[in-house]
């Protein structure tokens, strides 16, 4: 991995960690605004694939073609 995707990779990670701390901390407002940050990252991560292989297909096409 490189790059950006090694960063997101990264903060996937520590947001699940600090979702644990904060379970066992008790405090569930911090809890839910990591599992939406988690979440959202998540949905980031798969828009970025599904357009990176949209890309990939086009570029294929384009190798076929010419």
């Amino acid at each position: 991995m490189k790059g950006r995707a090694k960063r997101k990779t990264i903060t996937q990670i520590m947001m699940l960690k600090l979702i644990e701390i904060a379970q066992e901390e008790g405090e569930p407002e911090l809890e839910k605004s990591y599992w939406n940050t988690y979440y959202c990252q998540q949905n980031l991560l798969l828009l970025m694939a599904d357009f990176m292989l949209s890309i990939a297909k086009i570029d294929f096409v384009r190798c076929v073609v010419v």
